[in-house]
Order: C-alpha cells, then sequence, then structure tokens
C-alpha cells in the first residue's frame, strides 16, 4: 500500500490522536502506532490505549483499500521538519518475512520497522449496544473536581445518572443537575475522556455497550471510552443539612476575579495550595500567608463571614469559576461547606472542605 499525506495533515492528526497514544512504553509497543484504514478511497486513522480509543477522518491519497500501522509519533517528528504543505509518501514493504515503512518527503528517505496490523486492538463490538443522551456541557463544568490519583481510580471518573453529573476527589464535589437531559443508565466516564467530551460540548446521543464501554460517533470521528468499572461515592450523605449562611458577598462578581488573582498572585509567591486562605470580619478580610516565610498576600471585599474560616485557595479559586454565588451555607467552619446557583440549563453545587488552622 502506498500513502500520500501532506506534513499538515499528519502533525494534525499526531496532535488530534494525542489522548489514545499512549505517552510511556507501556510494554504494548503496538499501541504507539495509528491504524489507518482505507475503505473506497476514505482514509481514517485510529489510535487506542485500550482504556480510550478515538479514530478520526483525515485527507490524503491512497493507493488501494486496505490497512497498515503507522508509529504517528515519530512520522510527527520527521513530517515536522518540512513545509507544512510538503508531501508525504508512505509505502509498505516486505523485507523478507518483515514488513518495513518507507517514509519519503523531499529527497529524504526514512526506513522504520512495521508492524502486523492484526496486533491492534480490536474495535468492541456494538451488538446489544443501548443509546442515552449524555450532557457533555455539564461534563466540562464538574470536571475539575475530579481526581487525578490513579491510586484512587473512582473518584478519577465523573458520574452520570439520571440528571445528575457529579465529580470528587474527596475534598471538593462539584454536581450539576440539568433541567433538559436525564439519562436511564448509569456512568462512571474516565476525566481524561471528559475532557474532550467537554470540548465537543452539547447534548449528544452516545451508545453504552454492555456497560464496559460507551461510544461517541459524529461526522469524521469515533470515540470509544471504556467506563470505569465501580461504585462511586454517595455523595449526597455529603451534602450539609440544617446549613446556615456562613459568608454573603455583597459584590459577587467582582469577589470572584478578585479571588482568583489572590489565588495566583500566592501561586507566584510560591504559597502552594496548601496554604489556606482565611476569611474573617466584615468587610470580609482575605489573607493568604506562609507560616514558614512569612510571606502573604491580603484583599478586602464587600460582605460579611459569620466564623472565621479557611479554605485551600486554589480550590476555592477554582469553586468561584463560572459560578454566580451570592453566599457559601454550611453548618460551621470545619464542616463541608457548599456553594449553589442556577441557570436555564442547570442547579449547580459545589462543595468544598474548609481547612483546620489554629
Amino acid at each position: 500500500m502506498e500513502l500520500t499525506f501532506s506534513a499538515r495533515t499528519i502533525l494534525d492528526a499526531a496532535k488530534r490522536l494525542a489522548p489514545a497514544i499512549p505517552a510511556r512504553n507501556t510494554g504494548l509497543p503496538i499501541l504507539s502506532n495509528a491504524l489507518v484504514t482505507v475503505t473506497k478511497g476514505a482514509i481514517s486513522m485510529r489510535g487506542s490505549d485500550l482504556d480510550l480509543d478515538l479514530t478520526i477522518g483525515v485527507s490524503g491519497q491512497a493507493s488501494s483499500d486496505g490497512k497498515i500501522l503507522l508509529p504517528i509519533r515519530r512520522l510527527a517528528k520527521f513530517a515536522a521538519t518540512f513545509d507544512k504543505d510538503a508531501p508525504v509518501h508512505v509505502e509498505s514493504d516486505m523485507i523478507g518475512n518483515d514488513e518495513w515503512l518507507r517514509v519519503t518527503c523531499d529527497h529524504i528517505t526514512l526506513n522504520l520497522a512495521g508492524s502486523d496490523v492484526t496486533d491492534f486492538p480490536t474495535f468492541p463490538s456494538m451488538k446489544d449496544a443501548v443509546e442515552a443522551t449524555i450532557d457533555f456541557d455539564a461534563l466540562g463544568y464538574v470536571l475539575p473536581a475530579a481526581s487525578n490519583d490513579p491510586v484512587r481510580p473512582i473518584l478519577t471518573g465523573i458520574h452520570v445518572n439520571g440528571n445528575t453529573t457529579a465529580a470528587t476527589d474527596s475534598y471538593r464535589l462539584y454536581i450539576c443537575e440539568s433541567k433538559t437531559v436525564s439519562t436511564d443508565v448509569t456512568l462512571l466516564i474516565p476525566a481524561r475522556a471528559a475532557k474532550i467530551l467537554a470540548r465537543i460540548g452539547g447534548e449528544r446521543k452516545v451508545k453504552v455497550v454492555d456497560r464496559k464501554y460507551f461510544v461517541y460517533q459524529a461526522e469524521g470521528l469515533t470515540l470509544c471510552v471504556a467506563l470505569i468499572d465501580g461504585e462511586f461515592p454517595n455523595w449526597r450523605s455529603l451534602i450539609p443539612t440544617d446549613q446556615r449562611d456562613l459568608m454573603r458577598f455583597e459584590d459577587p462578581e467582582g469577589f470572584t476575579p478578585a479571588m482568583q488573582r489572590l489565588s495566583k498572585i500566592a501561586s507566584g509567591l510560591g504559597l502552594n495550595t496548601s496554604t489556606p486562605a482565611v476569611f474573617e470580619g466584615d468587610p470580609i478580610v482575605v489573607s493568604i500567608t506562609d507560616q514558614v516565610s512569612g510571606a502573604s498576600v491580603k484583599g478586602t471585599f464587600l460582605g460579611s463571614v459569620t466564623d472565621k474560616i479557611a479554605f485551600n485557595h486554589r480550590y476555592m479559586s477554582e469553586a468561584l469559576d463560572g459560578a454566580d454565588v451570592q453566599k457559601i451555607e454550611g453548618n460551621g467552619p470545619l464542616k463541608p461547606c457548599i456553594l449553589r446557583w442556577s441557570d436555564d440549563r442547570y442547579n449547580h453545587s459545589r462543595l468544598i472542605m474548609p481547612v483546620r488552622i489554629s
């Protein structure tokens, strides 16, 4: 088989497939390849790391229908050395019992060992697939609260059930209740897949396969995700009952960017996220102080705090992002605190844990 792509096409394909191509050696070298399939002249490239499977359509020319594996990252590094519109020719050839790839561009030839397409992971069967509607925008709203700790894989997932989408890393909990979309299946979607889906956005039809995978297909794109196997924590038990107002903002629109600015300045001073932001007084005084060096940053805002309380400054900054919050509720400065607000599409709740201070 002979293929011809522009250098730009190869670079773009490598970038789009990157989430599904393992960045490190997994012990399965075959996964560093993209499977190129040519059917009636249409060309697609597919990457898979067994948990995330991504297929995209690409432009190019092919001598015949068929399949071939390309080491996409190596190919992209080669293409990056040429003009973006330069044609890159790929030819598969057998030398003895081994398959080799000959890649040529601008009189320079790169020879690479090929791989057997039969070793590449097969796509899950779509037999008995169940259709469901998922709100990709809601995934994006709760995504910041998902854990990135592989030791606790359940918490790296986004929980979707009924009209509710939720994520937690055990220190904060984001909940998004849709007013327009509800699904009959329960899904635990890996956060890295949710990040891709959130960029797509919208209310989308997906197919759930044997409660192990879900598949989203659109023109020129197929995304297959292995769902996380396990039970998401009972987050409803974390919502405070009999809560009272702990903090009120008289200028919520002004407080959010100011708090985010304080957090950014604190990070610039080397005050990590474990350094608490302390809220107290009327008006509200927010101070972030390094107990070792004494370095600090402080702001004063319109509003009031009933009891002195402290939060992880980055978590508070992120919880306020995109929110229309006028107060923070809870039942004590050491108990879970919750921010609530509504818009035309969702009821939002963001719970964060206070930090103990002396």
